[in-house]
């Protein structure tokens, strides 16, 4: 190998973005299961403060969620980008790019 050689390795791209795309669904579920929670509690005391650190955290939750949507659809862009020149340069190798 060169320094001029560069290698990447599309199925971990591919299995990154798939990873990303669960976070991002976690994410969106978990308002659901806060619900959930402080209804489990039995007690209004205990399920009013699950209640508020759950408001108090969604913002945080939405700002995490957004950012990981971002890097999502940049990963997902970069994988494509990077199939896209493959297939021109193995194209051109292979004479059938002119």
């Amino acid at each position: 190998m060169t320094d001029s050689d560069l290698r990447i390795d599309l199925a971990e791209l591919h299995g990154l973005a798939a990873e990303l795309a669960v976070i991002t669904q976690a994410f969106d579920d978990a308002r659901g299961v806060s619900d959930a929670v402080a209804q489990a509690t039995g007690d209004d005391g205990l399920g009013a403060r699950v209640r508020d650190f759950a408001r108090t955290w969604q913002v945080k939750r939405q700002h995490m969620a957004e950012s990981i949507q971002a890097l999502h659809a940049h990963l997902e862009s970069m994988t494509k980008g990077f199939t896209e020149v493959d297939a021109q340069l193995a194209a051109a190798v292979e004479g059938r790019g002119r």
